[in-house]
């Protein structure tokens, strides 16, 4: 029998943003996971620009506009946080302009929305009040620990 490996399949498609590499965005999954204590099969993760962010987000949530993150989860594992399975995808140009003006750095925020997502594809939310201060404070703490 084949025993799974520790390490995820990791797929990236689209365009990387200049700021990261293949192996930079790889890196910063296995740390996130390794710090949410989670572990992973697959996560493929795609950079798109604004006209097919609004399509997902339209079609998926309803809102007929860009946004920074969205992910999705193949299944609900029974464990959470356990054999992690879905998809992150992140808009660079949303971003871009969603922190204009602000002291956020493009490189950080991008690797916040990856924390994000991956957290959400661990059966993490932020629907309700107290869901978003225990996700957006694990969040900030992986990042500070990248």
């Amino acid at each position: 029998m084949k025993q799974l490996s520790k390490q995820p399949e990791i797929n990236i498609h689209g365009k990387i943003p200049s700021i990261f590499s293949e192996q930079k965005i790889k890196n910063i999954v296995v740390k996130t996971l390794r710090l949410s204590k989670s572990s992973a099969l697959s996560i493929g993760i795609a950079f798109v620009g604004p006209v097919k962010m609004s399509s997902y987000n339209k079609l998926y949530r309803k809102k007929n506009k860009p946004t920074d993150v969205l992910s999705f989860a193949y299944h609900k594992s029974k464990k959470p946080n356990q054999n992690i399975e879905g998809d992150i995808i992140i808009c660079p140009s949303f971003v871009k302009s969603d922190i204009k003006g602000s002291v956020v750095k493009p490189d950080e925020q991008l690797k916040r929305l990856l924390i994000h997502g991956i957290l959400h594809l661990s059966g993490l939310d932020h629907a309700k009040d107290d869901e978003a201060e225990q996700m957006f404070a694990k969040q900030e703490k992986i990042l500070l620990n990248l």
